[in-house]
């Protein structure tokens, strides 16, 4: 692949595996696999090799490295089946480092108890606990401490009440109550909208968060008040704009803060441009402090290279305000890979910064996490990761201070543990805009602790009227821009996958492929698409546009979640492989408001769309690029053309063009009849395909699915079982039921149905989490987070 100077080169086996992959930013790693297509080796451009083992269900039991200098990565292991109701999946995944423990399964294969522990940290480990309803939502987590959090939904299955344990002594902190039932509220008074956004929810302090959305479900205000619609605490106004020209960009911000005493307020407007591209070309603000003139406070212009290098346009920014040292604050770029060219800047092999301009130096282990960070008074930082790449621990010696990070089941951040002297425990509250950024964090009382504004990549403003009087001071929240951690020892951002540099608007090490507990295939592109060449830079940050596209882990833009969208099921029915199948998308009240006709046709298969109730139009564009993409026809040609905005279709960088052609009849034809068993499991494969991308446009995390597919071939035939809240299938002996948008064992999770290549169906199972705690989304799905710690 060719792109101006930069060349990047894949190079595959006789089974179609790749076995080397040379990036400009990250030079050329080489892969090896055993008979059974399992990835046993990786070694990246330092020399650094990894190995996997694996067991004879084809599931890694260990990685461990060679090859380092300086620093030795701890060996993992994995351990799976050794409890009850836990045949396949894992238990145990262990290191030096950390150990994290699923301590209990329900007879469902759902996890009950998880356990961490890390060294340096409590010895006896961070336990948590979970519990269920019989829908199978989550609606209760155990913390370490012992805090129960109990989530409480409504006959609708939508959030209505967060609250916490009963009042009394919960170890040694006496809990307060905050209504007669004996709870402490966290959230409560939820409204949501016809389309099941949460429009305004009470916070426990009593204050109360509202958003206000326009007809595409895009945020138009968000504010925080002491009543309800009240925007008397925090007021963010966002425009997209003209009638017709609306793109999904964000062109202008209009922040309202009120005056405090004898504080004068302000407004502070800030306006958006683009290029053709959608990469942010300028931002400006002017703020009116309240009763006086507005005046230009800042200004910053981008200038972008054919590989989306973004640099500013120093004769058109006031802020960075000094270009006095312009490696620190606007450095030169190399056009051959990508990487940061001033005086100061250095990379390894593998395109991780191990030097920059502002003096500091940095050490990465084999997964190419950094590991530790330096200047010349000595060291900042040092990181530690657990076994899956979550940093778990960080020492900074100049304080002292250890912080322990502990994770839950799924995952997620649920705790920061330091050495620090303790304050009294205390909650505290984040209304948090659409990217997620914390704009205002409230005490348990509504008291304002502190106020945040940010540029378009991140850096926070203190200036133009942004006083300490008025709330913008220091805090002990750690979550800044988008909500990742700041390191105050570096200025860096924690990203999970990388760190990324604000002042800069990049990440300061090579994107990659992290290879899991899971036995992928490693991927030439694995976070690119040669169809969004922008993407194919491995440094760069969301295309370039950061108002309006959000990487959530570091490895890549993604679309903004609409906060709590409706969540959108599918039935998919083929009675027999003769019938031609639909694609039924219902709501959350079951009311079925759209379907996907699928029919047999000369050329191949084409479909209807039939819509019944109003539905956001990602929904409609990802069945149609999905059903494009498989060789369906539409039944009329398309003439819509689709626009590259984030807010529609599917991510920017998946391999689907956002023009969407009138036909693909060339590309992946489907059969023209379905009188052949085997053509009718094409089209099942197909079905369950739109099934995952319908679930994934929503992003809502956890689902259901229940249909009635009947599995055939020649000579064998599933049995559909009636019974159960999900239709059950028996399938050679035994039972399978459908999640996720698979035929998944009903004893075992991991396990699924898979069609082969000649038409044949076997069973697969793939080590990992249980598919019920993939992504469990504990708290509130607001666009702000309301709860940062207990």
């Amino acid at each position: 692949m060719n792109q101006g100077v930069q060349t990047r080169t894949f190079a595959y086996n006789s089974l179609s595996r790749l076995v080397s992959a040379q990036n400009p930013e990250s030079g050329t790693i080489q892969y090896s696999y055993d008979a059974n297509g399992n990835l046993t080796q990786k070694t990246d451009a330092r020399g650094i090799t990894t190995a996997y083992t694996y067991d004879a269900l084809n599931r890694v039991l260990t990685r461990t490295y060679t090859g380092e200098t300086g620093y030795t990565t701890p060996n993992v292991s994995y351990f799976y089946d050794n409890l009850p109701n836990a045949k396949g999946k894992l238990t145990k995944v262990s290191s030096a480092v950390s150990t994290t423990e699923y301590t209990a399964f329900d007879i469902l294969g759902r996890v009950l108890g998880a356990k961490q522990t890390t060294a340096g940290g409590d010895p006896l480990g961070y336990t948590t606990g979970y519990t269920y309803n019989l829908s199978g939502a989550l609606i209760e987590e155990t913390y370490p401490s012992g805090r129960k959090v109990k989530n409480v939904l409504d006959n609708y299955g939508e959030l209505s009440l967060v609250q916490s344990a009963r009042c009394g002594v919960v170890n040694g902190v006496t809990a307060t109550c905050s209504d007669p039932q004996g709870y402490f509220s966290y959230a409560k008074n939820f409204t949501y909208n016809a389309a099941g956004a949460v429009t305004s929810m009470q916070l426990g302090n009593g204050r109360w968060e509202t958003t206000q959305f326009n007809s595409r479900l895009q945020p138009t205000q968000i504010g925080l008040g002491t009543v309800q619609n009240a925007t008397d605490k925090l007021k963010l106004d966002y425009e997209y704009g003209a009638a017709g020209v609306n793109n999904g960009n964000i062109t202008k911000q209009t922040i309202t803060v009120p005056t405090v005493g004898a504080n004068a307020g302000f407004t502070a407007v800030q306006n958006y441009t683009y290029d053709e591209l959608n990469r942010l070309k300028s931002a400006v603000e002017n703020v009116t402090p309240a009763g006086g003139t507005a005046s230009q406070s800042w200004k910053q212009t981008y200038t972008f290279d054919r590989y989306g290098n973004r640099r500013f346009d120093e004769a058109n920014t006031t802020m960075p305000s000094s270009f006095v040292n312009p490696a620190v604050t606007n450095p030169t770029i190399g056009a051959s890979n990508n990487r940061l060219t001033s005086p100061g800047y250095s990379y390894d092999a593998s395109g991780n910064t191990t030097a920059d301009a502002n003096g500091q130096t940095y050490v990465y282990d084999a997964e190419n996490k950094m590991i530790s960070a330096s200047n010349s008074s000595g060291t900042l930082g040092e990181y530690f990761y657990d076994g899956d790449g979550k940093r778990v621990k960080k020492h900074v010696p100049a304080t002292g201070e250890l912080t322990i990070f502990v994770y839950d089941a799924g995952g997620k951040l649920i705790g920061e543990y330091s050495t620090e002297i303790s304050e009294t425990p205390k909650v505290s509250y984040t209304t948090s805009d659409h990217l997620g950024s914390p704009r205002i964090i409230t005490d348990e009382n509504g008291m304002i602790v502190s106020r945040r504004d940010f540029m378009p990549y991140g850096e926070e403003i203190f200036s133009a009227g942004r006083t300490t009087a008025l709330g913008y001071t220091a805090d002990t929240i750690r979550q800044k821009f988008t909500g990742k951690e700041r390191d105050k020892e570096t200025g860096l951002d924690y990203y999970f996958a990388r760190y990324y540099v604000a002042g800069l608007g990049r990440f300061s090490a090579a994107d990659y492929q992290e290879m899991g507990f899971t036995s992928v295939s490693p991927r030439a592109l694995p976070f690119s698409s040669r169809l969004v060449p922008q993407s194919l830079n491995l440094f760069s940050y969301v295309l370039n546009n950061p108002l309006n596209i959000e990487d959530t882990n570091g490895h890549g833009p993604k679309r903004i979640r609409i906060p709590n969208e409706r969540q959108y099921t599918c039935r998919a029915d083929i009675n027999n492989p003769n019938d031609s199948p639909n694609i039924h998308i219902f709501d959350k009240r079951g009311n079925e408001v759209a379907r996907v006709a699928i029919k047999p046709g000369k050329d191949g298969p084409f479909y209807d769309w039939q819509e019944y109730r109003a539905v956001p139009r990602h929904l409609k564009d990802n069945v149609e690029l999905l059903a494009q993409r498989k060789g369906w026809t539409p039944r009329l040609p398309l003439s819509v053309t689709r626009t590259n905005a984030p807010e529609i279709g599917v991510d920017p960088v998946e391999e689907t063009p956002n023009t969407v052609r009138p036909s693909y009849r060339g590309v992946g034809r489907g059969r023209g009849n379905f009188n052949n068993a085997f053509a009718g499991l094409l089209i099942l494969d197909a079905i369950l395909n739109a099934i995952a991308l319908v679930r994934d446009s929503d992003r809502l995390g956890y689902y259901s699915y229940a249909g009635v597919i009947t599995i055939t071939d020649v000579n064998k035939a599933a049995k559909n079982l009636p019974g159960g809240p999900f239709n059950i299938y028996e399938y050679e002996g035994r039972q399978y039921w459908i999640l996720k948008g698979k035929f998944v064992d009903r004893s075992n999770d991991n396990c699924f149905l898979e069609q082969g290549a000649n038409g044949s169906i076997k069973p697969v199972c793939i080590a990992g989490l249980p598919l019920f705690l993939r992504q469990p989304d504990f708290f509130i799905s607001t666009p702000r987070g309301i709860l940062t710690s207990i």
